[in-house]
C-alpha cells in the first residue's frame, strides 16, 4: 500500500510488477499528470494498482 506516490515512497513498486499496490484512486490520478513524481515508477510493465476511494481523508 502506498499512502501517496513521491518516488520515496513508491521507488520499490517496480521490483512488486504483476502484484496488486493499493493506492488512493485521487493520488494515482495525480501521479499520472505528470510533474509529480518519477514517471516510471508510476506506470512500469506489470503494474497493477487497485485503487482505493477514500471518502474524507486527507492526506
Amino acid at each position: 500500500m502506498n499512502c501517496h506516490l513521491h518516488f520515496d515512497h513508491c521507488g520499490g513498486n517496480p521490483l512488486l510488477a504483476g502484484k496488486p499496490i493499493l493506492v488512493q484512486d485521487v493520488e494515482l490520478a495525480t501521479a499520472r499528470r505528470g510533474n509529480y513524481t518519477i514517471d516510471d515508477l508510476i506506470d512500469f510493465p506489470g503494474a497493477a494498482y487497485e485503487e482505493l476511494v477514500l471518502v474524507g481523508a486527507v492526506c
